[in-house]
């Protein structure tokens, strides 16, 4: 495999993506066999009246094909020429990791509404500014707007012993220099978001949401299996395996989220490389995914208190949405946020789903919603829905 010598990885765990993509056909060539029968777990939504059990060689054949375009796919991505040029945008403050980074231009007016966007804690918060014409931040600035990107970074021996708490002290301080601020959170930066608003609403003009998880029990499926594993023996188990990392790394490696993400869609990887293998080199679409997979491959380590938090009490509990989630010894109610508010959920998103999005809304009558039919990075990248969920945002915001 040729392999670009500024590509910064591979799918993470690879492993894991291939073991996964593995089984799952390795599933559907065991289960044809039985595609007759009438307990067969069909989708409702197809019409199978007529379905004959398929040829199992001919069922190898396309499951060999589909292996092969996937890896195909995943050597043109290793291969190809994109680099991600250095972030131009200025730097105001900075504290340990963390960076306040300036998004207006020379032709922002002076009194442009001032946003401050709050990545997660999770991903590189690049990924708001991604490419030219897949730029969030960009897309703001040309509406008018004054924003600012509190990129977290990476935790370094500063951040070693970060909790929430430490991480919105840094936002808090940032909106006391800049003054009421509207504020927008984009996954987990959502949810401290909305933290935020509810804790100290004189800081707070307005509140947008985008693929903020809030109630964390207000889905199924995947995400169901994975709270089954964080909550064996009430998450001493997970809290042990936490706390032996910390001990071991200083950290929670970016692998362990990856990973768990891998397991809430395990054909994720196989689909999107089969799709990038059939791309035309030069569609504009081939350079996103390429830009994209960077980014998900230039992973971000987390705190042991932070990452705690997120996968014990959130996750696990879902705190936030009980009313038990303490900022400051304080619990955070979503009552409590009475600024504008505009929830914005994807209805294909997967590490937030909608009803675990929209939750935060159904607290406060008067709050916005919408909902998009994309996934969750799509909220930000989407050439089909993003340009119109940003104006949207820009409208919301000027409008407040």
């Amino acid at each position: 495999m040729t392999i670009a010598p500024h590509r910064i990885g591979a799918p993470q765990p690879l492993a894991q993506h291939i073991g996964q993509m593995l089984a799952s056909y390795q599933a559907a060539l065991t289960g044809a066999a039985a595609a007759e029968h009438p307990n067969f777990p069909w989708d409702p939504a197809l019409d199978v009246s007529d379905l004959r059990p398929p040829d199992p060689v001919y069922l190898a054949a396309e499951i060999a094909q589909r292996m092969s375009d996937t890896l195909a796919g995943l050597e043109r991505w290793q291969a190809h020429p994109y680099f991600r040029p250095a972030n131009k945008a200025p730097t105001l403050w900075q504290a340990g990791s963390s960076r306040l980074l300036d998004y207006s231009t020379p032709e922002t007016p002076k009194n442009a509404p001032k946003v401050l966007v709050l990545p997660s804690l999770v991903n590189r918060a690049y990924v708001l500014d991604l490419l030219p014409g897949h730029s969030a931040m960009v897309r703001l600035s040309d509406a008018g707007l004054r924003p600012y990107l509190l990129d977290w970074g990476a935790p370094g021996i500063d951040e070693a012993g970060f909790g929430i708490d430490d991480y919105v002290a840094h936002a808090l301080g940032v909106m006391e220099q800049l003054g009421p601020t509207h504020l927008l959170g984009y996954c987990m930066g959502g949810t401290l978001a909305a933290g935020i608003a509810a804790r100290h609403p004189a800081l707070v003009r307005s509140l947008v949401t985008l693929g903020a998880p809030w109630d964390f029990h207000a889905d199924g499926g995947s995400r169901a299996q994975l709270r089954l594993i964080f909550g064996q023996n009430n998450g001493f188990t997970a809290d042990t395996m936490l706390a032996t990392l910390a001990r071991d790394y200083g950290h929670i490696p970016a692998a362990v989220f990856q990973s768990l993400f891998a397991l809430l869609n395990p054909l994720a990887f196989a689909r999107k490389f089969r799709r990038f293998a059939a791309m035309p080199a030069d569609e504009p679409a081939a350079l996103l995914f390429v830009a994209l997979e960077d980014w998900l491959a230039d992973g971000i380590a987390m705190s042991a208190p932070a990452a705690r938090s997120l996968l014990l009490d959130w996750h696990l509990h879902s705190q936030p949405a009980k009313g038990e989630w303490l900022l400051g010894g304080q619990p955070v109610l979503a009552t409590d946020i009475r600024c504008p508010t505009l929830v914005i959920a994807g209805q294909h998103d997967n590490i937030a789903p909608a009803p675990s999005a929209l939750a935060l809304a159904a607290n406060l009558p008067q709050a916005q919603r919408r909902t998009a039919p994309t996934g969750h990075v799509g909220l930000i990248t989407s050439a089909q829905s993003a340009p119109k969920i940003w104006d949207d945002i820009a409208l919301f915001i000027r409008d407040t």
